[in-house]
């Protein structure tokens, strides 16, 4: 794992790393391409780890673990946006 990944150890730390280093054009492949370049699969795994209290499985593909933790922010978000 990389040493900027293992200095991460709360919600806000992943947030503001995801936000710094995770986006990407959606609408190009090659960007997200050039975006999962710059991380690792088991940086991945650990950032997910601190997000979710169970597990995430070894072998979920890159991709995907982006889309997690994508995913997971876009829903904070969205109902931070909703309250009144």
């Amino acid at each position: 794992m990389s040493n900027i990944v293992l200095k991460i150890f709360i919600e806000d730390q992943v947030k503001e790393y995801y936000k710094n280093n995770l986006i990407y054009d959606h609408s190009s492949a090659e960007s997200k391409k050039e975006c999962l370049k710059k991380i690792s699969a088991s940086d991945l795994l650990y950032l997910c780890s601190i997000l979710f209290e169970h597990p995430i499985n070894k072998n979920t593909r890159k991709d995907r673990l982006l889309y997690i933790i994508e995913h997971y922010f876009n829903s904070i978000d969205r109902a931070i946006s909703m309250k009144p």
